[in-house]
């Protein structure tokens, strides 16, 4: 069986980059929460989508780590 390279599925829409030295671990005014693949763990100044989405672990201990945002 042949699978589709992810590019043909979805667009990427963060890097490891985008976020580096901007997450809060407590909840503020003005913060949205982030995910990775272990679920809501950090806190962002911004956010790029709002909606359903999966999130798939690029780098660290949980890479290749999975998790559906409903």
């Amino acid at each position: 069986m042949t699978f589709p390279k992810v590019g043909y599925l979805m667009r990427p829409l963060a890097t490891s980059s985008t976020i580096k030295n901007t997450v809060e671990l407590e909840q503020a005014d003005g913060l949205f929460p982030g995910y990775s693949a272990s679920g809501q763990d950090v806190w962002l100044p911004y956010f790029d989508y709002e909606g359903p989405a999966i999130v798939l672990s690029a780098v660290g201990a949980q890479c290749g780590s999975v998790a559906q945002i409903a």
